[in-house]
């Protein structure tokens, strides 16, 4: 009897796994025409934006360099060793915008036609936003 519960305990394991990991994944959010805010409030021309944006980056342990386009910036953070992120952040007049590149360990798919992905991945990217930000504060 021992052994059959353990075989149903296990079964019911492998069974249940799937479906608990996808419950924890939360819609991909990109984020499009984040605003350009400085403290001085002037505008700032594109390479003090991207140098903005590096220093955002490397802020929060993010590791940043020209994107293969030659005007984007992609940015890439590791956490614990396990689980790493890319993506590419692309300035614009006013504003920059910050779509997903790739990941590791992030458990990324599309399911219905949208994107999800571990939860962490949404916060990570806030957090850049916002030393960003703070970067952009200090012109």
């Amino acid at each position: 009897m021992k052994r059959f519960a353990a075989a149903l305990f296990l079964v019911a394991a492998v069974v249940g796994a799937p479906m608990a990991l996808a419950r924890g994944l939360v819609p991909l959010v990109d984020r499009s025409n984040v605003a350009v805010v400085t403290g001085s409030g002037k505008a700032v021309g594109t390479e003090a934006l991207k140098k903005a944006i590096v220093s955002g980056a490397a802020a929060r342990k993010w590791d940043a360099a020209p994107g293969a386009d030659g005007k984007s910036v992609r940015a890439t953070f590791s956490a614990r060793g396990k689980h790493v992120v890319t993506v590419d952040i692309v300035p614009g007049p006013n504003s920059y915008s910050v779509k997903y590149a790739d990941s590791v360990n992030m458990h990324y798919r599309v399911e219905g036609g949208a994107p999800v992905i571990h939860p962490s991945y949404n916060q990570w990217v806030d957090q850049l936003i916002q030393a960003i930000g703070g970067e952009l504060r200090k012109l």
